[in-house]
């Protein structure tokens, strides 16, 4: 560290002349950190709109701020960071915690921070993979500045999709990336320590419920669980493989969770050593895992960006401006802010029948929650939307507080894979969505509005102004050529 970046670090050390006291964390874990706003405002481009004199909040002349989301021992690494460009410090932290630093560092916009751990990730790969694999996985996955790891983990699947089951913190694996394991052709493990796996993984999902080690003594409850967490796994796995010793040992005490039918085609299997019949049509094995991506879409981001396996063969969309592949990608973004999985649309406004009012549209839209908005510009092949969890609804002019708003774009209309992507900015969660009895659907105050002034067709307008970026490159006012509003089901 040179001289200039000590004095810094000193600077945040002896900080008698701070201006802006920030807490984080939550009870029992809270602490409070001083700071200099000239210093935090000039290295994050998220403290620079959080601290400035239209957000921020003070008191006895100081600034207080507060973040409850990111642990004291993430943020005092940050702000060492933010003050002396401190990276030694990541010796202190194991590598499972390196997923929250990502995640702290993504939110205050640190994209240099970001950029280095993925490349201390990629050398020192041996280190971490047989205990956090998964952890780290599913957070690279999220970001938009982990290319080269995302890549890395493709190529590491497709080698051996095994690796994803052999991890310690298999656990962690979510429905359709279990799924999409076991459809694989060859997954380099034999079936039933697969299924072993997979009933492991499924008694995590229910950390509310009591298993032991020994199914002869588990109640209804624990078998009706079990049961509904497999429901959608148990059709890919190819039991047939599984030898007679096999199932007698760890099939056969778990019977109570597979429906009767195929139980029985199981033991039928066995009595004439015969293959049983398929349960589901839908067991279509596929040679790799790379296989997988290709029938959603090709690059590693966006097939995370697809809803899982159950989702993509039942929703629909009635839609005369998107197609279902745009669809499965607002599903998956649904189901990453909600944390809960999109079932479908309803289509509740159409502008080819209900017009361009937006009389109309408080009438049949105020009472609705959450609804999707999609519109086509004039002029262009540009699709725009966006995702308004809460109810339109407002007897006058307000603003709505949420975090789960998001909107975006499809650049190419059709093309699903090009598109812009936008959550709300976490220090304008408060004005996230705009309300007026006279306008129409209205996303941060100018980032995503619909018409004005009783049409929602004119003076349409993307403006960056409350989301984290802008969807669209003009900025000037367009004309909406048609949109249709949906009522998502969650």
């Amino acid at each position: 560290m040179n001289v200039t970046l000590e004095n810094y670090a000193k600077i945040l050390e002896d900080s008698d002349e701070y201006n802006v006291i920030i807490k984080i964390g939550q009870e029992p874990n809270l602490k409070e950190f001083n700071a200099h706003s000239i210093i935090l405002r000039a290295q994050s481009p998220y403290f620079h709109r959080a601290l400035s004199t239209e957000w921020r909040k003070e008191e006895n002349g100081k600034i207080l701020f507060e973040k409850p989301n990111v642990s004291p021992k993430i943020f005092e690494f940050i702000l060492k960071y933010l003050y002396s460009g401190d990276i030694i410090s990541l010796n202190n932290f194991n590598y499972s915690e390196f997923t929250d630093i990502i995640i702290a560092a993504d939110e205050f916009i640190l994209h240099d921070l970001v950029s280095y751990i993925e490349q201390k990730l990629l050398m020192s790969y041996n280190n971490w993979s047989k205990k956090c694999f998964v952890q780290i996985y599913k957070c690279v996955l999220e970001q938009e500045f982990c290319k080269e790891l995302q890549t890395f983990f493709e190529e590491r699947i497709n080698e051996k999709p095994s690796i994803i089951l052999e991890s310690e913190d298999f656990t962690l694996l979510d429905e359709e990336m279990i799924i999409r394991f076991l459809r694989l052709e060859d997954h380099c493990m034999n079936e039933i320590d697969v299924w072993n796996n997979v009933r492991t993984w499924a008694i995590a999902q229910n950390p509310t419920i009591t298993f032991d080690g020994n199914p002869r003594t588990w109640t209804e409850e624990n078998f009706l669980s079990l049961k509904e967490t497999l429901s959608q796994c148990i059709n890919f796995i190819k039991f047939p493989s599984v030898t007679s010793e096999e199932f007698y040992a760890h099939v056969k005490p778990f019977r109570q969770i597979f429906p009767p039918d195929f139980y029985e085609d199981l033991l039928w299997k066995y009595i004439n050593n015969d293959e049983p019949k398929p349960h589901s049509s839908d067991t279509t094995k596929v040679k790799s895992y790379s296989d997988v991506a290709a029938q959603n879409i090709q690059n590693i981001q966006n097939i995370w960006n697809t809803p899982n396996i159950r989702q993509n063969s039942s929703i629909q969309i009635d839609s005369d401006i998107i197609g279902n592949n745009h669809a499965a990608l607002i599903s998956r973004w649904i189901r990453r802010t909600m944390n809960k999985s999109c079932l479908g649309f309803n289509l509740i406004m159409n502008s080819s029948i209900d017009g361009f009012s937006s009389q109309i549209f408080n009438r049949k839209c105020d009472e609705i929650r959450p609804t999707l908005v999609i519109l086509t510009v004039e002029g262009t092949n540009e699709i725009l939307g966006g995702f308004n969890p809460l109810r339109w609804g407002s007897r006058g002019e307000c603003w709505k507080d949420t975090r789960d708003s998001f909107i975006f774009s499809f650049p190419d209309g059709q093309d699903h894979t090009n598109h812009r992507y936008s959550r709300v900015n976490p220090v304008c969660e408060k004005k996230a969505i705009y309300r007026s009895g006279s306008n129409g659907p209205n996303f941060g105050g100018g980032d995503l509005t619909l018409g004005r002034q009783t049409s929602l067709k004119r003076d349409c307008i993307c403006v960056q102004t409350n989301y984290l970026v802008p969807i669209r490159d003009d900025f000037d006012y367009f004309r909406a050529s048609s949109y249709e509003i949906f009522e998502v089901l969650i």
